[in-house]
């Protein structure tokens, strides 16, 4: 699973990354391999806010819940630094990134890939820090 993946590199930085499933009944049709690249490539995000945030308990949450029957919703919440005011409408663009080391390609690709499954990217604010949430059909 992704989140396998991203265990390491969660350690590394500190951050701890938990996985709360608030909903019974979860089908989304789609490539299983794109999804779940869509989804690493917004956790590595949460986990790199996380570097600068001023806070002792460094956080990534992804929820699965079901708001509306017709849709599963994916959220990734961190408690980091959250997205600056100036390219709030431009972090789903090709090569926008507020990190030295970053592509600015990671937000554009999983952009992509939950358009192509006829979802929806959408990027909210919280007190503190960020929540990234894919809305999916109901398969």
């Amino acid at each position: 699973t992704p989140l396998t993946r991203m265990k390491p590199l969660a350690k590394t930085k500190q951050v701890k990354v938990r996985f709360e499933v608030r909903t019974a009944f979860v089908r989304v049709r789609g490539v299983k391999e794109l999804l779940e690249t869509a989804l690493y490539n917004l956790v590595i995000n949460s986990i790199a806010a996380l570097e600068d945030a001023n806070t002792a308990s460094r956080l990534v949450i992804v929820r699965i819940l079901t708001r509306d029957p017709a849709y599963t919703a994916i959220q990734v919440l961190d408690n980091g630094v959250g997205v600056p005011e100036s390219i709030r409408d431009k972090i789903f663009d090709a090569f926008v990134t507020t990190r030295p080391d970053g592509s600015g390609l990671g937000l554009a690709i999983a952009g992509d890939i939950i358009r192509l499954h006829h979802g929806r990217l959408i990027c909210r604010r919280r007190r503190t820090g960020t929540c990234m949430e894919i809305m999916l059909p109901q398969k």
